[in-house]
């Protein structure tokens, strides 16, 4: 705690200049999106997945909630760029397959069963997921007794993190026991008979012989073949369809570049000033900023 403190200290100034930063950017945003209420609703939705809507705050949660179990299986207490890049496509992609398949897995009836979970975990065959946890490095064989240990002291764990830890586990094997049973269901549906196994081994193998000649179009002269108007009629009605074209549209336009104005920069300084006690005198920093910014 004492290391923690010492650099939240040193970070202090740093933080707020950060923390101001992103407040400017946030009052900026809304003078050119047409002046959007700082607590809309409108602005915490980041997407919308199969006809649902996503708000940050499911998002954000998910991110937070994959960084404490990476941090917690490094060992590392801050994560670089490029792990926390990979928390977020990870978290995207999870909701991704939240929003998508959830309804397919209630529609089909599937569903993981506190018995299977315990089968993975303490059965006979566990998951891969368990194996790699609980097998000795050295010897390479899977303890199965760390495991039960493990489950059974979690009851008096007080560390949260290790709580985390095992949790995200079990719904990431959960996970992957339903993705398994859909592909199933989808692989029994699909079948080829026999007779159409044989028809595409009899195309595949046919041989055909015959000798041909081909004759240019232009190597015949136009007036050589004479065309009725009536003939010309006929084909258009009968082929109406190939000639119609979809209406069409010719659009000029002019583009200008928004930019703020002197006045605009003069209510920004007003809103930072009205608002900068409830900043220095707010207990939740992270909390105040998402709440009156864009960028988390």
């Amino acid at each position: 705690m004492a290391v923690l403190e010492k650099i939240r200290s040193r970070m202090g100034l740093l933080a707020s200049l950060i923390i101001g930063f992103a407040l400017l950017a946030f009052v900026l945003s809304d003078f050119l999106t047409g002046g959007r209420s700082i607590l809309g609703n409108n602005q915490f939705q980041i997407a919308e997945i199969n006809g649902k809507k996503v708000q940050f705050q499911e998002f954000d949660q998910l991110v937070n909630q994959l960084s404490e179990v990476y941090k917690f299986n490094s060992g590392q207490a801050n994560l670089n760029e490029e792990i926390i890049n990979n928390v977020r496509e990870q978290s995207w992609q999870q909701l991704v397959d939240e929003y998508v398949l959830g309804d397919e897995y209630k529609a089909l009836g599937l569903n993981v069963s506190a018995k299977e979970v315990l089968d993975m975990v303490q059965g006979s065959d566990p998951h891969p997921y368990i194996r790699q946890l609980f097998t000795d490095p050295q010897t390479q064989v899977f303890n199965r007794a760390a495991v039960l240990q493990f489950i059974k002291s979690l009851e008096k764990e007080t560390d949260p993190a290790r709580k985390n830890y095992w949790l995200y586990i079990e719904n990431q094997i959960i996970r992957e026991r339903y993705i398994t049973k859909y592909l199933n269901l989808i692989k029994k549906g699909l079948y080829v008979t026999s007779r159409q196994v044989q028809k595409e081994i009899d195309d595949n193998s046919r041989k055909v012989s015959f000798s041909y000649m081909a004759v240019s179009y232009s190597s015949v002269a136009d007036s050589l073949i004479p065309v009725k108007m009536s003939e010309i009629k006929k084909y258009l009605k009968e082929h109406a369809k190939e000639f119609e074209q979809e209406a069409s549209r010719d659009i000029e336009y002019v583009s200008f570049d928004i930019i703020p104005s002197a006045e605009d920069f003069a209510d920004v300084k007003t809103w930072m000033e009205k608002n900068k006690d409830e900043f220095f005198s707010t207990q939740d920093i992270k909390q105040f900023v998402n709440m009156n910014s864009d960028v988390s």
